[in-house]
Formats: structure tokens, C-alpha cells, sequence
């Protein structure tokens, strides 16, 4: 899994060596650099930082984590915007573009964690459901009610607690208390999806979703995706459309089309050279197929920010 993570990163910082963007590093963010660390920052020691440079489109190489306990604010992350305020988390993924307009100063906590974390959390149950919080395909963004407010800014001030201490197994506690941190998160926004977890599609279903974001560059029809999993086209298309809500092939195009709109977006590539990452053998069906999906030419989108 830990060699799996490091090679997708590798793919990201490839394609983007040529962004039009600045890409933050954990270092820059304050980690140590070693791969299972765990960061934490106050949110209104940050205001100012804030302000002067999230404001401009931004991506990092590891997730980000906010748990927002006062103020408000616009978030855009990946051409959709979100407004924030307390009760909000959010959860950017390494490679997300992003960008954060203050309306009031922000409370509450900063998660800056590595994408070997995740890895790990990967293992975990609530990584395993179809529809997550964190990734490209899931909802980055979500406000919980009254009760899990108070259930989350409790497992929050803990989180910083053992942060702030040098007890013994410090990290493994600080690994611990992130991971019921994302089962808590997991759980609010899987409420509507209680009824499938004891179905035998939900598995499948998350596989799916699994693969669709690791292998969007090289499976590009349902069908790969049923061979994979030794299944039936049909029955992977009515499992995904039972589970998700979505069609399979739906979320194949939604996430291909993603990476293109951020490499023409913010990458210095052609329109050829994106074609050919995103396994296009000819450069004028990429274009129809992204003129068909958006309403405009990949050089009108990239004119047009």
C-alpha cells in the first residue's frame, strides 16, 4: 500500500511539474518530513496567512484537514464552491487545486498529514465505503449537525492535547485519534448509505470507486472495471447505480475529465501532450469528447479561466 501511495504521488508531481501554480510541500506546511507525521495548527493563528496566500489557487503533496469552529468564508476547490463556516470540515486531497476567501476570520484546527497517513487509514473500514469524504471523486466539503459538532470538537481538542504533550507513543495516539477523527466524519456523511452496509454490492461498489481513482488514466470502460473484479458488466453498472446513485460509467468520464480540466487549467502542457496522459490516441477525440461533456473546446476552456 506504502509503495502504491508513493508511486501515485510520483505520477502527480510528474504531471504537474509544469503547473502555472504553486505546489506546497509537507516541509512548507511544517512537517517534519518524516512520513508518519501528524501536523496541527490553531486556525486563528493562521488568519493572516490565510488571507494573504490561500486566497490564491494552490495545491499541496499531502491532505489538509480543517475543522472550522467560527468565522465563514468561500472555498473553491476543483471548480466547485462551497461556503464554510462552524461546523464545516474539509478535506484537501495531495494534488486538489484550491483556493480560501475569508469572509470572517477562521476558528477552529488545521490537519496537515502525509499521504503515508492515509495509506494506513486506507486499511481502516471507512476508507472501504463507496462514497468518502476524502479523494477526487467524493465530497470534499461537508457541515455536520448539533450533535456531531460537539462529538468532533471533542476529538479535535483531544487530537491537540496529545499534540501539544512528549509523552510516550506519541504518534501512534496521534494516528489513533486521526482515524476516529475520519470514522466520525465518515459515518455523518454515509447517514442516507446505512441501509447498504451490509449489502454485498457495498464492497464492490467501493472497489470500484477505489480503482476508478488510481487507474482513471489506463481503465477507461466499465468493462476493465468488471474484469478486474472477475463480475458481469451488467451487474458492476446495476451494483455502482444501486450503491453510489451514479452510473459507472459516469463517474469513469467525471474523473477523467477532472484531470483534464486541471491540466489545461493549470499546467503549461498542450493539448496534445493532455490527450496522451489521459490515454486519448488521438488529440481530436479528446476534444470532442471534452467539448461534448463541458460545452466547450479544450483551447476555450484554458482561455477562459
Amino acid at each position: 500500500m506504502l509503495w502504491k501511495e508513493g508511486e501515485e504521488m510520483a505520477s502527480i508531481n510528474r504531471s504537474i511539474k509544469r503547473d502555472r501554480i504553486p505546489v506546497y510541500n509537507f516541509r512548507d506546511a511544517g512537517g517534519t518530513g518524516h512520513e508518519t507525521c501528524v501536523e496541527l495548527k490553531r486556525l486563528e493563528h493562521l488568519s493572516e496567512f490565510i488571507m494573504n496566500e490561500t486566497t490564491r489557487w494552490h495545491r499541496h503533496d499531502h491532505y489538509e484537514l480543517f475543522w472550522i469552529t467560527g468565522g465563514a468564508g468561500n472555498a473553491s476547490v476543483d471548480f466547485q464552491e462551497y461556503f464554510i463556516e462552524a461546523g464545516t470540515m474539509m478535506l484537501i486531497s495531495p494534488g486538489q487545486v484550491h483556493a480560501v476567501n475569508l469572509i470572517q476570520p477562521l476558528k477552529g484546527f488545521l490537519l496537515i498529514f502525509s499521504p503515508f497517513y492515509m495509506a494506513g487509514l486506507r486499511e481502516s473500514s471507512f476508507e472501504r465505503s463507496p462514497v468518502s469524504l476524502s479523494g477526487n471523486i467524493g465530497q470534499p466539503v461537508m457541515t455536520v449537525d448539533e450533535e456531531r459538532f460537539d462529538v468532533m470538537n471533542g476529538l479535535l481538542r483531544l487530537l491537540e492535547r496529545e499534540y501539544r504533550s512528549d509523552l510516550d507513543h506519541r504518534q501512534t495516539a496521534l494516528g489513533s485519534l486521526l482515524n476516529l477523527v475520519m470514522i466520525e466524519a465518515d459515518r455523518f456523511s454515509h447517514s442516507k448509505l446505512q441501509d447498504h452496509r451490509n449489502d454485498a454490492g457495498y464492497m464492490l461498489a467501493s472497489r470500484f470507486l477505489s480503482r476508478v481513482e488510481s487507474d482513471f488514466r489506463t481503465r477507461l470502460r466499465v468493462s476493465d472495471y468488471a474484469a478486474l473484479f472477475h463480475v458481469t458488466n451488467n451487474h458492476l453498472i446495476d451494483t455502482v447505480k444501486r450503491i453510489v446513485g451514479r452510473p459507472a460509467g459516469e463517474l469513469i468520464r467525471e474523473r477523467r475529465l477532472l484531470e483534464a480540466k486541471r491540466l489545461l487549467r493549470y499546467s503549461g502542457l498542450t493539448v496534445d501532450e493532455i490527450a496522451c496522459q489521459l490515454s486519448f490516441d488521438d488529440p481530436s477525440y479528446f476534444s470532442r469528447f471534452f467539448k461534448k461533456n463541458t460545452g466547450t473546446s479544450p483551447t476555450a476552456f484554458r482561455s477562459h479561466p
